[in-house]
């Protein structure tokens, strides 16, 4: 029996079910005895949402229909029903249950369910309070639906500062467990900042060298008959010493740094020999210790380099010296002891270098792969990034066109990003020095850029302790900088700098690739002379302008243009005149047009004008900006002034024609049409001009003999 009903009270749903079974007794006990007037209504009002509850708990398990919230739906109604039949039997002083309900059901179930369950006590709650004998109690059922919220959100907030509060103090004391642990290992020699994040190869060497060294402590203690045995370490200021690790009475041993230069370890340290301390009354001034101690034996721990990294020493109370074999031992197990640490440093070198070198190739193979500009930016800032803790990382690069060198930011990573893009002159900043010399700056490890100008006067980089520039040289040419820096001093190691060096190697080839994939991609859609679009490319996109419009139904005018009598142009004054005309027509074109339009040449002396999204009307505005714009063009040349005209055709798809080679087709009549009319003019394809009628010429303002 007891079985049963522990099985019964671990499944929601049957809970709830028994639950309601006892709710629909204590109904008619209520209604029969209690029950009356309003309370009747009151009673029979819940016991008949009970008793609904009830068949749809039946057919939840008829049906087979199963989840969590049905589950707390069923669970949390029962309690919800119980409540409110407390509260109809003893109200007003009953209603406090069903406050102390919902705080109940926001503590065991989602917010989904609690919202629910909710909303069912303000249903339940009509006929409670709203409806309370025959009248409308607003004031009491509003005050009634406000405390239920208030109860409900106070426990939720409750929850949910306790579970933060407990967030954040286990969050914390795996933060303190981790700084003593990259402490031990700093002690210990295993780590420096960069392989400080390795947390799993941290504890393992650890763990592994003061298991070992407790051995032999313990043996170190057990050989010479010792109350205790402790390493002290030496800190990387090798100012200061430390305990690490002790076996026995240690409890009289400082856990806090302090001065070696100070008591009875400062002898050990500064002659490099045993020290052997004797005195019956109790040894003083020993520094380290703040227990009666007797017996002093002492060594120093030395680095397979020959320096001292520690002191090994062992402790009497009973009033026996340490003899010369005692000292014998000490020194040999003091070897032992230094050699557990130098092999276990030796390995984790190892794996920090594998480690470095797979990331390293990581990154060079990442470069390798990148080919568009910006690919290869954002796989040089992630590259420097996957090196060094980098707090801030640019690359600028070169541009030596006009006969001036101009340096461009073009990517950041930290720091402002607002000088992301920003362009500045040749100067005696660090970034102008390297690509001058072509070597990295400052030429030993790094230094700060509050004192240093980085880029120049007006872009200011500041609040970093530590700033190197990298030169990207492919062959003779440097192409621009890396901009590596960290907020801490020294913060980048030497390993760390000269892979930064040879990344800085790979990332200029990787540019220099992109920049040769992008010059040639611009040989096949450019036209050489004028800049503009070449004729293939104009097919391209007037395909995709026209696709687009007809997917939205939009409109996209074409204009098609050429030099009036420009061959007499190429006769009379030469074809490098000639071709002057058309890059300064060229010129013309890409200045009168909007962000959207795609300016190309045509072919020979014939220029083009893609306009999506633009009308009949919109066009010929531009045409005739184009048309004016030629008109008071001058061209010096050795034979005098020359000026030369144009003259336009101007179609609007789908207006004009459905497909892009009947668009092309009636704008080039137009053209022909504006020669015949006298050059120097514009002439637009009327709305009927796809079906063979006659085109005819727009207002006079657009058309010029």
């Amino acid at each position: 029996m007891r079985g049963f009903w522990r099985q019964l009270y671990n499944s929601k749903g049957a809970g709830a079910l028994g639950i309601w079974l006892g709710f629909g007794v204590v109904f008619f006990w209520f209604c029969l005895g209690w029950g009356g007037g309003h309370w009747l209504i009151a009673d029979v009002w819940v016991g008949g949402m009970g008793f609904l509850a009830m068949g749809l708990a039946f057919f939840r398990r008829k049906f087979g229909v199963v989840g969590e919230f049905w589950g707390d739906i069923e669970f949390g109604l029962g309690i919800l029903l119980g409540s409110f039949l407390f509260a109809t039997s003893f109200e007003p002083d009953g209603f406090p249950a069903v406050f102390l309900c919902l705080a109940c059901c926001t503590v065991l179930f989602s917010k989904r369910s609690v919202g629910w369950l909710y909303g069912a006590a303000i249903f339940l709650d009509i006929p409670v309070t709203l409806l309370r004998q025959g009248g409308r109690n607003w004031k009491g059922f509003i005050a009634h639906v406000f405390w239920m919220a208030l109860f409900a959100a106070f426990y939720h907030l409750v929850l949910s500062a306790k579970f933060w509060s407990a967030k954040q103090a286990e969050k914390r004391a795996i933060e303190a467990r981790m700084r003593e642990l990259e402490k031990r290992a700093h002690r210990l020699r295993l780590s420096g900042e960069a392989y400080a994040s390795q947390a799993e190869w941290l504890w393992a060497s650890v763990h592994e060298v003061d298991g070992a060294l407790e051995n032999l402590l313990k043996v170190l203690q057990y050989a010479l008959r010792a109350d205790s045995a402790a390493v002290f370490l030496v800190l990387e200021d090798r100012q200061s010493l430390c305990w690490h690790l002790g076996e026995g009475d240690i409890r009289q041993h400082k856990r806090e740094p302090f001065l070696a230069a100070e008591g009875a370890l400062s002898a050990v340290l500064k002659n490099e020999a045993p020290l052997h301390l004797f005195s019956e009354n109790g040894l003083k001034s020993l520094g380290y210790c703040v227990g009666h101690i007797q017996a002093l034996l002492a060594t120093v721990l030395k680095d397979k380099e020959g320096i001292v990294s520690g002191v090994l020493l062992v402790e009497r109370t009973g009033g026996v010296a340490f003899g010369v074999e005692d000292e014998v031992q000490l020194s040999v197990l003091a070897q032992e002891i230094q050699r557990v640490m130098d092999l276990e440093r030796t390995i984790v070198n190892v794996r920090r270098n594998a480690a470095e070198r797979d990331r390293f190739f990581r990154v060079v193979n990442e470069l390798n792969r990148s080919n568009s500009p910006e690919q290869v930016l954002s796989a040089i800032i992630e590259s420097a990034q996957h090196i060094a803790p980098l707090d801030f990382c640019a690359i600028t690069l070169v541009d030596d066109s006009e006969g001036k060198r101009f340096h461009k930011i073009a990517r950041v990573s930290g720091g402002d990003i607002s000088m992301e893009k920003r362009v500045f002159e040749d100067n005696v900043g660090l970034v102008a020095s390297v690509v001058r010399y072509g070597v990295a700056l400052p030429s030993k490890d790094t230094l700060s850029s509050e004192r240093h100008v980085v880029f120049c006067e007006n872009i200011f980089l500041g609040g970093m302790g530590s700033i190197k520039v990298f030169p990207l040289t492919a062959g003779e040419r440097t192409l621009g900088t890396l901009v590596v820096g960290s907020k801490k001093k020294m913060a980048i190691e030497a390993d760390e700098l000269r892979m930064l060096e040879v990344v800085a190697i790979s990332a200029a080839q990787a540019v220099l690739r992109a920049q040769l994939f992008g010059q040639m991609e611009k040989m096949a859609t450019m036209d050489g002379l004028t800049s503009l679009y070449n004729h293939r490319t104009f097919q391209v996109r007037l395909d995709e302008m026209l696709s687009t419009s007809k997917r939205y139904g939009r409109q996209c005018s074409l204009i098609l243009f050429d030099v009036d009598h420009f061959k007499n142009v190429n006769d009379t004054y030469g074809h490098p005149v000639g071709d002057d005309v058309l890059r300064r027509i060229g010129k013309l074109l890409r200045k009168l047009a909007r962000d959207s339009d795609i300016p190309t040449r045509y072919g020979g002396e014939e220029f083009a004008l893609i306009m999506p999204e633009t009308d009949l009307q919109g066009a010929q505005v531009i045409a005739e900006r184009i048309r004016e714009a030629v008109e008071v063009e001058i061209f010096q040349t050795e034979k005098g002034i020359l000026r030369v005209t144009v003259s336009l055709g101007v179609a609007t798809f789908p207006e004009c024609a459905k497909e892009k080679a009947e668009l092309i087709e009636v704008v080039d009549q137009r053209l022909y049409m504006a020669k015949r009319k006298g050059r120097n003019c514009i002439v637009a394809v009327s709305s009927n001009a796809n079906k063979g009628a006659s085109s005819k010429l727009l207002g006079e303002n657009f058309l010029r003999q």
